[in-house]
């Protein structure tokens, strides 16, 4: 009797490497100040998100703001966010900003990246991997002090960089 030969397929699941640029920019400005330079030098139109990209972490929330803009024509989509945020307790939100008490016990931040503490802000496109001429265009705003690549494969904390 003559063997039954058995056809077996390999389902090989790949994920698909998103195609980004970070970049890391050092500025004691504030964050909207940055994000219309930005806006300036690089011909974009980024706009503050409605929702804050929140962090909470036993008992305490961390609140950082989202700048976004798509670009329709390249299919680019340019997030700018802070890396650091002040730490606030449960109780402390629900009093509101009108019953804040300063204490120092609040007075902890929390970091985006927290392996690049340094960093003040990032910049992230989507849509591209080249990130030498947007750093070059950066390099010109006064208000930065430092602006250099960072390669998403150093960092263990890419993932809080995906803003879906």
């Amino acid at each position: 009797m003559a063997e039954k030969k058995k056809n077996t397929w390999i389902l090989e699941i790949e994920e698909e490497e998103e195609q980004a640029c970070l970049i890391a920019l050092y500025s004691s400005r504030e964050i909207f100040r940055i994000a219309y330079q930005l806006n300036r030098v690089l011909g974009i139109n980024l706009k503050r998100e409605e929702k804050d990209i929140d962090f909470i972490k036993d008992e305490t929330i961390s609140l950082f703001p989202l700048y976004r803009f798509y670009d329709e024509e390249s299919l680019a989509e340019y997030f700018f966010v802070p890396n650091r945020a002040t730490k606030q307790t449960a109780t402390m939100m629900d009093q509101g900003p009108l019953f804040y008490k300063q204490d120092n016990q609040y007075n902890y931040y929390a970091y985006l990246v927290p392996e690049l503490k340094r960093v003040d802000y990032f910049f992230k496109i989507e849509g591209t991997d080249e990130a030498s001429d947007f750093i070059d265009k950066i390099k010109t705003i006064k208000q930065v002090s430092a602006v250099f690549p960072v390669e998403k494969s150093s960092l263990k904390s890419y993932t809080n960089l995906i803003f879906d």
